[in-house]
């Protein structure tokens, strides 16, 4: 297995909980944590964008 392909996996799954996570009414309530999941979020798009 090509160890690119279980990091990309694993950025893809990351990504995936992050988006589930802007989902969920709760986050809005800690700006901290609602920052910090946003700005990974910023983070992983040039990646994912360029994988799929």
């Amino acid at each position: 297995m090509d160890p690119n392909d279980s990091r990309m996996r694993d950025l893809l799954a990351e990504h995936q909980m992050l988006e589930a996570r802007l989902g969920d009414r709760s986050l809005y309530a800690d700006a901290a944590e609602l920052r910090r999941v946003s700005e990974r979020l910023t983070e992983l798009h040039p990646a994912i964008a360029a994988y799929t």
